[in-house]
């Protein structure tokens, strides 16, 4: 588990939070609470390996828990993810991903991404749930994805694509930015929810 309380949080080239498991391990869960979170050309991530469940990815107020942070900025290639994939290249993985939760005042993208994906593995993406209580700017070829992959082996065409929720009174996307939830499996696809205004 990581754990991080601070006014700010500030993540600049190619810093990186992560916690990753392989096997049957479990990734552990990071928690940021903060008034704001920047991150610059940097990830969070939590990712697993084999049979083992992914961590979830929370970001929320310096109060704790029913708090919101005040700003949550990613720029220049960013990325907050978590993804299952498979250890053996013979043998599709399990374990599901963790899921995604960020709440805020104020989210922006630029040139980044939000994403949790499942990728050779019967195992299903992790939720996202973004709750932004003033505005959410998604731009310049920035993405909120839900993404389930596999190759041509029936046997890795099984993990399920999931929803994909932001709850904000606005909401802007521009010049190339999205959100999508897609998969190329046998699984479900996702769904996205937008509860604006």
């Amino acid at each position: 588990q990581v754990f991080i309380s601070s006014p700010f949080i500030d993540l600049q080239s190619s810093s990186a939070i992560g916690t990753s498991a392989l096997g049957h391990g479990n990734a552990g869960g990071i928690t940021l609470q903060t008034n704001s979170l920047t991150m610059n050309f940097s990830e969070i991530t939590s990712s697993v390996a084999g049979q083992g469940q992914g961590g979830t990815i929370t970001v929320l107020g310096l109060q704790g828990p029913g708090t919101a942070a005040q700003t949550i900025a990613l720029s220049s290639d960013s990325r907050i993810l978590t993804e299952t994939t498979n250890a053996d290249p013979l043998i599709p993985g399990e374990g599901a991903a963790g899921s995604i939760n960020l709440s805020t005042d104020q989210f922006a993208l630029t040139n980044s991404k939000i994403s949790a994906e499942t990728r050779f593995s019967r195992g299903h993406a992790g939720n996202i749930a973004i709750e932004a209580g003033n505005q959410v700017l998604i731009g310049s070829n920035s993405e909120i994805s839900r993404r389930s992959t596999a190759g041509a082996d029936q046997a890795f065409q099984y993990g399920n694509a999931g929803s994909i929720s932001l709850t904000s009174p606005n909401l802007a996307i521009t010049d190339g930015g999205a959100i999508t939830a897609s998969t190329e499996t046998n699984g479900a696809g996702g769904s996205i929810v937008l509860n604006v205004g």
